[in-house]
């Protein structure tokens, strides 16, 4: 437990750090616009409700999540490749340099 909490300040894992971030600030602004009171009842109103319709509704739950998924990976996939592409591209040498025939 202690390992992953330093791997986790530490970054060694950027796509673990990611999301934490991001789950952090989901929780952040759904506190912000609910407020403590109403974000904490609102959780405690999920823990037992979600579990039931997820027993109803399994299946679907189930295809809807593979879809999220999929699509999910997919956007990663192109951001990855346009992050690829922007590592990739030429740099314009700056002003005053010899490469840059201000001299």
């Amino acid at each position: 437990m202690l390992h992953a909490a330093a791997s986790l300040m530490l970054a060694d894992d950027t796509s673990l750090a990611l999301k934490w971030m991001a789950g952090l600030y989901a929780f952040a602004l759904a506190s912000r616009l609910l407020g403590s009171t109403g974000l904490f009842f609102l959780l405690f109103v999920c823990a037992f409700t979600l579990p039931k319709g997820y027993e109803q509704k399994k299946e679907e739950v189930d295809q809807a999540a593979a879809m999220l998924l999929s699509k999910a990976k997919e956007l990663s996939a192109v951001a990855v490749a346009k992050l690829g592409e922007l590592r990739k591209a030429p740099t314009k040498p700056a002003a005053g340099t010899k490469e840059g025939k201000a001299e």
